[in-house]
This record gives structure tokens, C-alpha cells and sequence, in this order.
């Protein structure tokens, strides 16, 4: 079976990244998201172990030294991380794997993922980024302030050989990332050869049977 590959989102926050992995998710067929773990409070209208796995610091450290995290980081005073057996198994299954992730999370990822796409997102300035933050209602002024002065820190996080998708327009911005999609899946080290081969086989030894025929 052809093994999935891990899709990196990340950019400041607000520019978009978990309404563009909750829409792929929902149109792209065999793409899932990575659910993180998180010591950070949850909203109202989040959901344990469908937004993310809702954990207490002291759970979150053991799980830091047992190694089941392939990143992990603190931001804004709260952890985040990413459970290695649940994007493994995931992957496992010929899945695609969504991830949000800040910068530094995005680093860890590459270290041990660069097969990984790796996909930059960002407002179309910055004054469409603190209009989103305050639309949330989500951050007090210090934190969107806060926020505000991260987003030098983001860009750090972006290569050259990576994606990047201007979200001006949310629509326009999820087809980029479908595209981006549908191409990688058809870059040939993704391609499992042996199944490829005894497909064709199967379909050439068909063939020639119905020509005699």
C-alpha cells in the first residue's frame, strides 16, 4: 500500500490555517487531520479528541519523556504537540495527514518528515490579520498584540522550497492547496512501484489474452 504523507500548515496566527484544514479535510477525499495535544484551555465549541486532546501539564510532560511526541512546543504559555502513534498509523493507512502548525513545530516536522509538503500560509497584511484576531473574540488586546509582534518570528519559519498561499480569498486559497495536493500525489516518490507494476502486468497479460481471442 502507497504510504501518505504528512501536508504542514502553518503561518501567524489568524491567517486562516484550521478553517483551510477543516475544509480540505471535508472535500478532499483521504486526507485527515492531525488532532494535537494541548494543555490550553477549550473553547466552547471545541471538542475533546476531535479539535484537540484536551490534556493537564503533568499528563503532557510524562508524554514528553516517553518520546510520544515527534514535535512539541510551548506557545502563548500553553503546550502543544503531536502524537507520533496517531500520524503514524494514519499515514500507515495510505492517508494524508493535515497538520497546523506554528514555526517551530514546523521545524521538528521537517527533521523527521522531509518527505513532508511543507505550506506556508499568510494574510494579505497585517491589518487583515489583527480584523480576523478581533473578529475571533477569542485573545484579549495584550494577546493580539502579543501575536501581532510573532508574526516576524513566523516568517523565519519559511523556505524557499515550500508552498506559500496569499489568503486574501479563503475559496481561492483552498483550491491552491487541493492543487498543491493532487500534484504531490503524483510526484513519482510517492508511487508504490511493485503494486504499479503488477497492475500493468496483470493489465498487458489481459490484453494479449483477449487479442488471441
Amino acid at each position: 500500500m502507497r504510504r501518505g504523507f504528512p501536508i504542514i500548515l502553518s503561518g501567524p496566527t489568524g491567517s486562516g490555517k484550521t478553517s483551510l484544514c477543516q475544509r480540505i479535510v471535508k472535500e478532499v477525499r483521504g486526507v485527515e487531520y492531525s488532532v494535537s495535544a494541548t494543555t490550553r484551555p477549550k473553547r466552547s465549541r471545541e471538542r475533546d479528541g476531535r479539535d484537540y486532546h484536551f490534556v493537564d501539564r503533568k499528563t503532557f510532560k510524562a508524554w514528553i519523556r516517553e518520546g510520544r511526541f515527534c514535535e512539541w512546543a510551548m506557545v502563548h504559555n500553553h503546550f502543544y504537540g503531536t502524537l507520533r502513534e496517531d500520524l503514524e498509523e494514519t499515514l500507515s493507512r495510505g492517508k494524508e495527514v493535515v497538520l497546523d502548525l506554528d514555526a517551530q513545530g514546523r521545524k521538528a516536522i521537517r527533521k523527521e518528515y522531509p518527505e513532508g509538503v511543507f505550506v506556508f500560509l499568510l494574510p494579505p497584511n497585517l491589518s487583515a490579520l489583527k480584523k480576523r484576531l478581533r473578529k475571533r473574540g477569542t485573545e484579549s488586546k495584550e494577546d493580539i498584540l502579543n501575536r501581532l509582534k510573532r508574526v516576524e518570528d513566523e516568517l523565519k519559519g519559511f523556505e524557499g522550497g515550500d508552498y506559500l498561499v496569499i489568503n486574501q480569498d479563503f475559496d481561492r486559497s483552498v483550491e491552491s492547496l487541493k492543487t498543491i495536493i493532487s500534484a504531490e500525489r503524483l510526484r513519482g516518490l510517492r508511487q508504490d512501484f511493485d503494486v504499479l507494476k503488477r497492475t500493468l502486468t496483470h493489465k498487458a497479460k489481459k490484453k494479449v489474452k483477449e487479442v488471441r481471442q
